[in-house]
């Protein structure tokens, strides 16, 4: 309505009609965004434990890695080790997160080398409403 009414003639009843549809749609998206903040109250919490990194051809012992993930405006950001007997040590494995409804889940793994030489291993974006269960999934 806002581009037929701004595209139209400059007359009164245009502008008039302009102004009603500007209101009406800031008044739906505040609504909106009450709607989406009281469904993700409701949702809970969004828990994610590492369990480690997969990919046993580039695994070595001594090689340490950073993963960062992101959620919206949360963050973490945790730092492993591959041990001699092949066993991952990570300094944090679990974090929890608030769940939003239209945000991405980003991940990126970084290989940690000496003086700042990282390598960045992978990065990726996947959308959470698939995750969002009862019970406890397994994402590789």
């Amino acid at each position: 309505m806002v581009k037929a009414y701004t595209g139209s003639q400059g007359s009164k009843e245009a502008r008039e009609s302009l102004a009603e549809a500007n209101k009406g749609y800031k008044e739906y998206t505040e609504n909106m965004c009450v709607l989406e903040s009281e469904l993700e109250n409701q949702l809970g919490e969004f828990h994610i434990k590492m369990k480690g990194l997969a990919g046993f051809a580039r695994l070595c012992a001594g090689d340490q890695y950073e993963i960062f993930m992101k959620y919206g405006r949360q963050r973490w950001k945790l730092r492993g080790r591959i041990e001699i007997n092949g066993k991952q040590v990570w300094d944090s494995e679990e974090m929890v997160f608030v769940p939003l409804v239209s945000e991405f889940l980003s991940v990126k793994v970084t290989e940690l080398k000496s003086l700042a030489n990282h390598v960045v291993v992978g990065s990726v974006s996947c959308e959470t409403k698939d995750l969002f269960a009862a019970l406890p999934q397994t994402v590789a």
